[in-house]
């Protein structure tokens, strides 16, 4: 089972399976993304493993990689 452990002002929350895909940033998001007014990318879920889908004219650096 995958899990995703957020950390944010002090406190800790656990996201799984059922919580995906989950956006970075954007009103609501588990993920808060300081001045983002939307979702800059997503957090999905395939064969137990995450992966980063960047939303469309988004700028998205992961792991070193655009």
């Amino acid at each position: 089972m995958t899990t995703l452990r957020v950390e944010e002002g002090g406190r800790a929350r656990s996201l799984g399976p059922a919580d995906f895909p989950v956006p970075l940033g954007g009103p609501g998001s588990p993920v808060p993304v300081a001045g983002s007014g939307g979702p800059l990318a997503w957090l999905g879920l395939a064969d137990g493993e995450v992966f980063v889908q960047p939303s469309p004219g988004a700028a998205v650096l992961c792991n070193g990689i655009r």
